[in-house]
């Protein structure tokens, strides 16, 4: 497995997180916008970031993807009302 450093799992997870408020507001349903944080992540290490298998890139987006979806949590956690 690479090592990948840990700034680029947190902010391709802060990416994530932006991308998941924005899709928020659009109106999906609450099952897909769990996934999102993951497909983000996925996709920006598939896209971006050159690593040797499918493998990795599918263990590095998830990892990431499950960072997001944490902060995801805490953020919208915060700002609740009520």
């Amino acid at each position: 497995m690479t090592s990948l450093e840990l700034n680029n799992q947190l902010g391709v997870a802060l990416l994530a997180v932006i991308g998941s408020l924005v899709i928020r507001k659009i109106g999906l349903s609450e099952r897909f916008q769990t996934l999102v944080p993951s497909v983000i992540c996925i996709a920006i290490f598939w896209l971006f970031v050159d690593l040797p298998q499918p493998e990795t890139t599918l263990v590095h987006g998830l990892v990431s993807g499950l960072l997001a979806s944490g902060l995801l949590y805490i953020i919208t956690g915060w700002t609740r009302r009520g």
